[in-house]
């Protein structure tokens, strides 16, 4: 008998914890059952795509398992798990839940002389962030340029606010003055829903940013200037 037809015995805890819906922990009662490994091929829309090593399916009497994550993921369904009532959602999520936009499927994303997160981003009031969307670059003399970028986000009509910060780089501390280094824009199905106006580089305060995206398929963020961030930006549901 191949390994991939290999009888396993496990308990029931560890398979519906680690196999099921990878990530969450499930109580029950332990007894070991006899499941039947196969080298499962999964197909969406006539598209085969791979499931993790750590997320596989498994035939337990008769019936196919197959990982939850995995398979509402490949549909583009975001699928989130509340502890305190051992619930599962899929696609709309329980109200309140936050995620953060770096997970969110991304549609497109346009960069010019800026980028997204990588290692850390610190303000010009010395706040430190490790997610973030910064519009420019900061050139070999040390110098502020200016960039832009544009990302659109699939959302599928699940949250209803976009929430983050709005700061300028610690570079600015060093720098004259200046009242415009940048601005961002957020639009809910092409409609404005946010407009942040200049930002100046000598803010004593971040700038909270609060859009109502309630029912929104497609999110689009649009930001220019000179090394200034769009911080630990969240969707709310």
């Amino acid at each position: 008998m191949s390994k991939s037809k290999m009888l396993r015995h496990m308990t029931v805890g560890a398979i519906l914890g680690g196999v099921l819906f990878s990530g969450v922990s499930y109580a029950a009662n332990s007894m070991n059952i006899t499941v039947n490994f196969l080298p499962l091929k999964y197909y969406f829309d006539g598209v085969e795509k791979k499931a993790p090593t750590d997320q596989q399916g498994f035939i337990y009497k008769g019936t196919t398992y197959v990982p939850i994550r995995f398979v509402s993921e490949s549909l583009g369904k975001k699928v989130g798990y509340d502890g305190k009532t051992t619930s599962i959602y899929v696609g709309k999520q329980k109200e309140g839940t936050v995620t953060y936009l770096k997970d969110a499927p991304l549609l497109s994303a346009v960069d010019n002389n800026s980028r997204a997160d990588r290692d850390t981003y610190k303000t010009n009031r010395d706040e430190v962030f490790e997610q973030f969307w910064v519009a420019g670059r900061i050139n070999g003399a040390g110098r502020a340029e200016l960039g832009s970028y544009s990302y659109q986000y699939i959302l599928d009509g699940n949250y209803k606010t976009l929430s983050g910060l709005l700061a300028p780089h610690e570079i600015w501390k060093g720098n004259a003055p200046q009242d415009n280094i940048g601005s961002l824009k957020i639009y809910a199905d092409d409609v404005i829903v946010y407009d942040s106006g200049a930002i100046s580089s000598t803010l004593l305060d971040s700038i909270k940013v609060e859009a109502d995206i309630t029912g929104a398929l497609v999110l689009r963020i649009e930001m220019s200037g000179q090394y200034t961030a769009f911080l630990d930006p969240k969707l709310i549901s």
